[in-house]
């Protein structure tokens, strides 16, 4: 009974010190080896202001419909396109400004609505059924912002570059940087008139949106 016992008890004290030597040798030389630091951090961003600047909004001015046809006024301050076969025009025309504040220095996409998604978004209301209706064909504006996906050539398929300064080319997105903690925008866009278009003002609200990119 008692050589059973110190045959027990002994292989249970090798197995003990065979599991604790792997534990020995990782800290054989410097005892804070098998520890390492790591930072974290957090930055607080300034919450996103955006206005509409007093005084401002899309306006196409007057039309005189001959027929069919689209009126443009771009965002980068060119003169409206008004096809003289389809319109007389007049009156001035405007871009809608937008005033959006944050932190300094950093980038804000724009993000402006989808005219392909509603039609009819221009509404004059003349006391009778149905209400008279203008599309909106597209919104647009000329703030934009390079993004981290590079422009690939349609033949080769690599990335683009510019064939001047041979600089890479980087697909843009519609966004501004903040300046100073502010940037302005503006905002320009298509309608398409139909020949008869019955004669009033037509009005709509539209939403644009920003975001910290």
């Amino acid at each position: 009974m008692k050589m059973f016992f110190r045959g027990a008890a002994s292989t249970a004290i090798a197995a003990v010190a065979f599991a604790a030597m792997p534990a020995m040798a990782q800290t054989a030389g410097d005892p804070n080896a098998n520890q390492a630091d790591a930072d974290a951090r957090a930055e607080i961003l300034a919450g996103l202001t955006l206005t509409n600047v007093a005084g401002t909004s899309l306006d196409f001015g007057s039309i005189i419909v001959l027929g069919a046809g689209t009126v443009t006024v771009p965002s980068d301050g060119s003169a409206a396109t008004c096809p003289a076969a389809s319109f007389v025009c007049a009156g001035a025309t405007d871009v809608a400004e937008f005033e959006v504040t944050g932190s300094d220095g950093k980038a804000v996409s724009i993000t402006l609505p989808d005219a392909a998604a509603t039609v009819g978004e221009l509404e004059y209301d003349d006391g009778v059924n149905p209400v008279h209706t203008i599309d909106i064909t597209e919104f647009e504006t000329n703030a934009k912002l390079d993004s981290a996906t590079p422009v690939l050539d349609p033949v080769s398929g690599l990335p683009a570059v510019d064939p001047i300064s041979g600089d890479p080319l980087f697909v843009q997105y519609d966004g501004v940087l903040l300046t100073g903690g502010t940037a302005t925008f503006p905002v320009g866009g298509s309608i398409a008139l139909a020949a008869g278009q019955e004669p009033g003002l037509y009005e709509h609200t539209f939403t644009v949106e920003v975001n910290y990119n």
